[in-house]
C-alpha cells in the first residue's frame, strides 16, 4: 500500500512522496532442467538435444496432469493483512511551507485474486492525484514487490524482505513527474525510492518516504496513518 504525495502539485518545487504511501507452461521448458539421465557432451554436460526433449517430455507430461484444485495464496502474504481496510495518512515532516496545506491521503487496502495479492487505491489531497498499486510475493526472489502509478504518470517498483522489528522497508525505482502534460510528455527524474513503514498498533502506523535524486541528496517526508475503518 502506497501513497505518492508531491511537490508534483507545484511547478519548480522538489518531487516528493510518501509510500502509505508480477508464463506458466511456456517457461516450463526453460526450467525444467535436463535429465540426469540424457546424453553428455564433449565436456561431460548435457547434450542440448537430449535435454531438449527431455524438458519437452516433462512440459507434455504436466500439461497433461489432472489439473489441481484452487491454488492457495503464498502463505507470505499473510504479513501484509494487517496493511487490509482505509486508512487516512497525513504528512507531517517536514513542514508544508507556509500557505501550503499539509499532504492527507486516503488509502484503501483489500485483498485481491484470493489473496495472491493486495490493491490499494489511493486518494491525494489537496490535489487531483489518484493512484493505484498492487502487492505480493515473489516466490522465485523471496521477496515483495510492489508496483505503483498514478494519474500523473509517476511509477515505481520496489521490493521488500518483509517485516522486521517492526519495519517494512521496500526500496527501488521510482519515476516521478513534476507536473503531468495533457499530450503525454512531461519533464521529471529517475530516483531511488524508500519507502519504510513503522508499525506501531493495531490501526496506526507512520510510513517515511525517502527521494533520492541522481545528482545527490535525499528527501525524506513521513506521514501518520490512522485507521478509519
Amino acid at each position: 500500500m502506497s501513497t505518492r504525495t508531491a511537490g508534483q502539485r507545484r511547478r519548480g518545487t522538489s518531487l516528493r512522496t510518501v509510500g502509505a504511501a508480477g508464463l506458466a507452461l511456456g517457461m516450463t521448458a526453460l526450467l525444467a532442467g535436463p535429465s540426469s539421465a540424457g546424453t553428455r557432451d564433449g565436456n561431460g554436460g548435457p547434450d542440448a538435444a537430449s535435454a531438449s526433449k527431455t524438458a519437452a517430455h516433462k512440459s507434455s507430461t504436466a500439461a497433461h496432469k489432472k489439473p489441481r484444485g484452487k491454488l492457495p495464496p503464498p502463505p507470505q502474504m499473510r504479513e501484509m493483512q494487517r496493511l487490509l481496510g482505509s486508512w487516512k495518512c497525513v504528512e507531517v515532516s517536514p513542514p508544508p511551507p507556509n500557505g501550503i496545506e499539509k499532504t492527507v491521503s486516503y488509502v484503501k487496502v483489500k485483498k485481491a485474486m484470493g489473496g495472491h495479492f493486495s490493491y490499494s487505491t489511493i486518494s491525494i489531497e489537496p490535489g487531483t492525484i489518484r493512484a493505484r498499486d498492487v502487492t505480493g510475493w515473489n516466490p522465485v526472489d523471496r521477496v515483495y514487490f510492489r508496483q505503483y502509478h498514478d494519474n500523473w504518470g509517476t511509477t515505481s517498483i520496489t521490493t521488500s524482505p518483509g517485516w522486521k522489528d517492526g519495519h517494512l522497508v521496500f526500496t527501488g525505482e521510482f519515476i516521478g513527474v513534476s507536473e503531468p502534460d495533457p499530450d503525454g510528455e512531461a519533464e521529471g527524474a529517475h530516483m531511488k525510492l524508500t519507502d519504510d513503514y513503522k508499525w506501531i498498533g493495531p490501526g496506526r502506523f507512520d510510513v517515511t518516504s525517502t527521494v533520492s535524486l541522481p545528482g545527490g541528496g535525499d528527501y525524506p517526508h513521513t506521514a501518520e496513518c490512522h485507521s478509519i475503518d
